[in-house]
Order: structure tokens, then C-alpha cells, then sequence
């Protein structure tokens, strides 16, 4: 791609893991009169960056985070070390780079609801949905901050 860079965001696993934790918590204590959804919560409260399951569903996060930011921002390659993944993106040279936390904010969020969607379609199925409807909020989120430019410069 002529006339661009790439923007390399890092996430580190144990973020996701805490945000999985902490998000499974206030589903739980949202739905109390729901026994079987606040012992689901408990469940994934109690569980930490070694759970297979959890790594799976965020590797499973990952890959469509890797394809959401390929549609909107540009080709994007995703690297997984011990305790994160890293996201290269090749885009635009006038993307706003003030943008860039905002980004890396939106895509950890949008690794932990890909998680709880799939941890509770497992768990409760039907729960899921208000997961999915977060995810196509960050999509949308992400649009908008992938279309900040700078003003073209005059030389």
C-alpha cells in the first residue's frame, strides 16, 4: 500500500483474563435469581491464564479481531507470544496515531466480550446474545476511530 504505515497494538493475555473475570462477575450479579448463570459466573471468576478453555476462546478472539481490523483499518497479522498477541496493521500514512489508544482499548474489549459470548453460548445458551450485540458495537467503535485522518499536508 502506497503512502502507508503500519500500527502494531500489544495485549497482553492476563488483561483479557481480568476483563473476562471481572465483566463474568457483574453478569452473575446482574442475573442473581438466575442460579445457574451466577454459578457459570463463579466459574470463570475462579479461572486464570492457564485455562484451555479461555485461551482457546481468546485465540478464537483474536482471529476474528485479526479479520474485523483487516475490513476496516487494513491487512492485519497477528503474533502470539507467551503472555500476549501482538496486532500488526498496514494502513493508511494520515491515520490519526492519537487514535491509537483508543483502538487498543476497543480491541481488548472486543477479545474479552468475543470470550464471554463463547464462554456463555457454552454455559447458557441464549445469554450469549448480549455479547454479540457489544461486539457489533466495537465493530462499529472501531470504525469510527479507524476513519480519524490528519489534514493533508500542502508541500
Amino acid at each position: 500500500m502506497e503512502g502507508s504505515k503500519t500500527i502494531t497494538t500489544v495485549i497482553k493475555l492476563s488483561d483479557v483474563v481480568i476483563g473476562v473475570q471481572t465483566n463474568s462477575y457483574y453478569v452473575g450479579e446482574a442475573r442473581k435469581d438466575n442460579t445457574e448463570l451466577l454459578e457459570a459466573g463463579a466459574r470463570i471468576q475462579a479461572s486464570d491464564d492457564e485455562d484451555e478453555l479461555l485461551k482457546d476462546y481468546i485465540k478464537i478472539g483474536a482471529t476474528k479481531l485479526t479479520n474485523v481490523l483487516t475490513k476496516i483499518l487494513g491487512e492485519t497479522t497477528c503474533v502470539w507470544g507467551t503472555d500476549d498477541v501482538t496486532f500488526a496493521t498496514k494502513t493508511v500514512a494520515n491515520f490519526m496515531d492519537s487514535q491509537k489508544d483508543s483502538l487498543l482499548l476497543a480491541m481488548k474489549d472486543y477479545l474479552v466480550d468475543t470470550c464471554l459470548r463463547d464462554w456463555l453460548a457454552l454455559m447458557k445458551p441464549g445469554e450469549e446474545k448480549l455479547f454479540e450485540n457489544k461486539l457489533t458495537e466495537l465493530s462499529a467503535e472501531i470504525r469510527v476511530l479507524a476513519s480519524h485522518r490528519k489534514k493533508p499536508v500542502r508541500s
